[in-house]
This record gives structure tokens, C-alpha cells and sequence, in this order.
């Protein structure tokens, strides 16, 4: 009985009308895709572009020409220009002959769009066309040069690209890359397009990303040990 009264004299009881102590909760993390396109979108905007009128007009006709060679080697046959030069005996229709062929003969034309895609991607590496998040790189990039750099670092940042360009060619020329000789020695149109887009853009990211041509070689190395 005395258990009961106790207990009901406890329920009487008026409750205080202070409020209950407040427990702090963390707050709710963002997925971590979200988080990192935040940073991106922060870092972006507070990215400033500060590359010369020169870089800009040197990238910008590498642009240019890049289209103009694409389209050249899609629509300009060059069987009749090399026939010409073999039958031709002045020498300046002859050099006019002969500057269409490495311009727009599948063989050249390709290595020579390789080497524009790769300083296209060079290029938009130095003017943050990704900018470097928490430290490093987007695909694990490292961060990409000061963007005042002097003329000498400019000019080893774009030929080293134009090399690792090259390197994709030579690759692509090989068979390691592409295994259909025909796409390559006489191609269709189709087969011209898919091949030219291919290549630009494995040079594009070769150019943006120096590690990428390096991963290659590495498989082509294992592929070799194992034959």
C-alpha cells in the first residue's frame, strides 16, 4: 500500500516546465559524391584563368586546325594527289601535291590530329578545365602547373604533351590499339571518323593527364611478358 501511494503521488506530481536538456546530433554528412561535385563547383568558380593572349591564341588555332584537318581528311581523297606527284615534273605543283598528302592522307593525318588533341588536352589542364580537388586532380591527375609560368616552362608543358600525342599515334600505327590495319591503310569514311575521334581522344587525355600514357605502356609491357 505504501509502494502504491508513492508511486502515485510521483505520477501526481506537477512536471517542470523547464526545458529538457538538448543533445547535440552531428549533422548529416553529404554523400561523398555530393560532397566532392560541391568542392568542384566551389573551387571552379574561384579558379582565376590567367593565361597569356599568346597560350590562348596558340591553343584556340590548334582548335582551328584540328577541325579543319578532321574535316580535310573526311571529305579530300588523296589517291589522285599522289598519283599526280609521281607523274608531275615541276617541282611546285609537285610540293603543292605533296603538302596535301601529309595533310590529309589517313597515315598523317591521323598522327597530326593525335598530336593537336593532346596539346588541346595540355591545354585545358593548365587553364583548370577540371580543377584539382582536395589536394590532387580529378582521374587522379596531379595538380597542374602555375598558370604564370615563363615561356620555357610553357614550351616544355606543350612538347612533352605533343610527345605523349606521338606516343598514342605510334601506338595506334602498331596495332596495340587499333588491331584493323584496313581503318588505317584504306579506310571508309565511317571507318575514318570513328578512328580519328578515337585517337583524339585518347591524346586529348594523355595531353590533360601525363600518368595516362604511362598506365598504357605499363599493360602494353605486361601484354609483351606474357607472349
Amino acid at each position: 500500500m505504501i509502494a502504491e501511494t508513492s508511486t502515485a503521488e510521483r505520477l501526481s506530481e506537477p512536471t517542470s516546465d523547464e526545458p529538457l536538456p538538448r543533445v547535440d546530433r552531428p549533422p548529416p554528412t553529404a554523400p561523398p559524391v555530393e560532397q566532392e561535385r560541391a568542392d568542384f563547383e566551389r573551387q571552379f568558380e574561384e579558379s582565376q584563368v590567367t593565361a597569356g593572349w599568346r597560350e590562348l591564341f596558340f591553343s584556340s588555332a590548334s582548335l582551328l586546325l584540328w577541325f579543319a584537318l578532321f574535316a580535310g581528311g573526311t571529305l579530300i581523297a588523296t589517291q589522285p594527289f599522289i598519283d599526280s606527284v609521281a607523274r608531275t615534273t615541276n617541282a611546285f605543283e609537285a610540293a603543292g601535291y605533296s603538302v596535301i598528302i601529309i595533310l590529309f592522307w589517313t597515315i598523317t593525318n591521323v598522327g597530326i590530329l593525335s598530336m593537336l588533341a593532346a596539346v588541346l588536352g595540355a591545354f585545358g589542364q593548365r587553364t583548370r578545365f577540371a580543377s584539382p580537388i582536395a589536394g590532387r586532380g580529378l582521374l587522379g591527375t596531379p595538380a597542374q602547373p602555375s598558370t604564370d609560368a615563363n615561356p620555357r616552362e610553357l614550351f616544355t608543358h606543350y612538347a612533352s604533351a605533343i610527345m605523349r600525342g606521338f606516343g598514342v599515334y605510334t601506338l595506334v600505327l602498331s596495332g596495340l590499339l587499333v588491331l584493323a590495319t584496313d581503318a588505317i591503310v584504306a579506310p571508309t569514311q565511317g571507318q575514318y571518323v570513328r578512328l580519328a575521334g578515337m585517337v583524339s581522344v585518347i591524346s586529348f587525355y594523355a595531353g590533360y593527364d601525363p600518368e595516362m600514357l604511362a598506365g598504357l605502356l605499363k599493360r602494353i609491357e605486361r601484354f609483351l611478358k606474357t607472349e
